[in-house]
């Protein structure tokens, strides 16, 4: 009965931090082949990076990541047509890596030769690596006076138990 209600706590847990994981496929089922365009997008830090390299390289496609001119600037969703225009006049095969793409999806064109990739990670797993960017600064969360979303995490009391403190490196500017 413990080894139950155990199990009850994670999947409730899970749904929680990670609520498209019964939407989730096998990178294996997906018929990568199909698409001209694949865009990875999804929360920063959540492994858009290394997901659009490993699927640019393992695929021979092109690779325009977040920092590339054609892709890059301040109008994420102008910078996306952009790019979506230029590879297929050129008919051209890409993976582009966007992760700021993703408050825009639901602006963008809807053809047959592009694939959504959005990466989804559990939020403890992303503030933790947040917290590995600007050490020197205290972490991202102090470096981008994000102190408030920590406090989220340390009161939320289905949360706590799973948060590890060591991954804090934000101390100084909560004791102030």
């Amino acid at each position: 009965a413990a080894g139950a209600e155990a199990l009850a706590a994670h999947r409730r847990l899970l749904l929680r931090v990670y609520p498209l994981v019964d939407d989730a496929v096998p990178w294996s089922a997906v018929p990568f082949d199909r698409y001209q365009v694949i865009l990875v997008t999804g929360p920063q830090r959540s492994g858009t990076t290394w997901v659009a390299c490993a699927l640019a390289s393992s695929l021979g496609y092109s690779l325009y990541d977040e920092r590339h001119p054609i892709t890059g600037g301040n109008d994420t969703l102008r910078a996306l047509q952009r790019t979506f225009a230029y590879l297929r006049a050129k008919g051209e095969r890409a993976v582009i890596q966007s992760p700021m793409g993703t408050k825009d999806l639901h602006l963008l064109p809807a053809w047959p030769g592009l694939l959504v990739a959005f990466m989804a990670r559990s939020c403890l797993d992303v503030f933790r690596s947040q917290n590995k960017v600007d050490r020197q600064q205290g972490g991202w969360t102090c470096s981008a006076g994000r102190t408030r979303e920590l406090r989220k995490y340390l009161n939320r009391p289905d949360l706590r138990p799973h948060f590890d403190e060591r991954d804090m490196i934000c101390k100084v500017k909560q004791d102030v």
